[in-house]
């Protein structure tokens, strides 16, 4: 289910990228460079938490870091002009590629035994 959630989540956020107001150059600039970061702040939150509340803290960091940008981008797309949109998009990629990093970290601690 996680995986699917994130899944969609990111392809539905490349697939409407040209629409957003930022600017699809800037907009993909700064989707690219946010994931890099996101799976270095993933694998951070994954390895650096302990053990008995890695998952759910992680897990729960990495929603709320693709929520809020989420939140933001809608505000920005309808009360705004959009100029602050490629910064919305850099903080949802941050939560998607901290999600990917995270989940395939979760899968080998689970499965590891």
């Amino acid at each position: 289910m996680i995986w699917t959630i994130t899944s969609v989540n990111y392809f539905l956020l490349e697939f409407e990228l040209r629409h957003l107001k930022g600017g699809i150059y800037k907009d993909a600039a700064a989707s690219s460079s946010a994931e890099v970061c996101g799976c270095i702040i993933g694998g951070c939150l994954l390895y650096g938490v302990p053990s008995k509340l890695r998952i759910k803290f992680t897990l729960t960091v990495v929603y709320v870091f693709m929520l809020v940008g989420a939140t933001a981008v809608l505000i920005s797309e309808t009360k705004q002009d959009g100029k602050w949109t490629p910064e919305f998009v850099l903080l949802i990629n941050l939560g998607i590629g901290a999600s990917y990093v995270t989940q395939s970290g979760i899968t080998a601690l689970l499965f590891d035994q």
